[in-house]
């Protein structure tokens, strides 16, 4: 068994050491495309220094992560032999509870894994001292099941819009389900969302994809900023939320 994390990243200078170190704790080998990254990101990429990490460059400005992400399950396949894939944004934690996820896999028998959300977001106690966003910030919503997914790689298996499916999913008792979850941050700050999806808007709308295709990122991009700030200080209220640390 050799499971493969796979992920693009844009200007996640703020995340992507954590994110990518984790995952490499996680999975036997990791492939990462740098979207054109103006920050720092690619820098904390190559100073990780792994010979199981690597690095290749996604020079398209339009929203190509569905392509993307399956060229990378592709290489995961070809070049490293994959036998799962996990495809990661790199605001996101993977995890299963008792064990290292490659070693939780090669028992699951079924080509799909449904892993459940948990949405994490800052708070005025948060330590500014800590360096990993993922333990400083340990407040959360409740879990959304069957969220996202990790998948057998098969010539001609394609991975759906956001990782959320596939194209060819069978019926539900080949889908395995509470053995992986994500702890999901995907505002850091508020600058930091506006430049996300402003930038997310544009690189979508770049593709000329459908206007049903990530209504979230063409409706939240063209927020002014005004707007930003209120649902900013909505996203951050403490209501109703776990805590739940690293």
């Amino acid at each position: 068994m050799t499971v493969v994390g796979v992920g693009m990243a844009w200007n996640e200078q703020d995340t992507i050491d954590a994110v990518v170190r984790h995952m490499l704790d996680e999975c036997d080998e990791v492939i990462v495309a740098d979207n054109n990254s103006t920050d720092a990101t690619r820098a904390i990429l190559e100073a990780i220094n792994d010979p199981r990490l690597h690095i290749e460059d996604e020079p398209s400005f339009g929203y190509e992560q569905q392509r993307t992400t399956n060229r990378l399950a592709d290489r995961a396949r070809e070049e490293f032999g994959a036998t799962w894939v996990i495809p990661f944004d790199m605001d996101e934690w993977w995890f299963s509870p008792a064990w290292p996820i490659r070693d939780v896999l090669p028992a699951i028998d079924a080509y799909q894994i449904r892993a459940g959300e948990y949405v994490f977001t800052p708070q005025a106690t948060d330590d500014p001292n800590e360096p990993n966003p993922f333990k400083r910030c340990g407040w959360r919503r409740d879990l959304v099941p069957n969220w996202k997914l990790a998948f057998r790689p098969a010539n001609g298996r394609v991975l759906g819009f956001g990782a959320h499916f596939l194209n060819d999913s069978p019926a539900w008792e080949q889908i395995a389900t509470h053995t992986l979850y994500v702890r999901h941050l995907p505002y850091r700050s508020l600058e930091q969302a506006k430049a996300k999806l402003r930038h997310g808007k544009a690189a979508l709308e770049a593709t000329g994809a459908s206007p049903l295709v990530g209504w979230h990122w063409r409706e939240y991009g063209a927020w002014d900023d005004e707007t930003f700030s209120s649902w900013w200080a909505n996203w951050i209220a403490p209501d109703g939320l776990t805590y739940d640390p690293l």
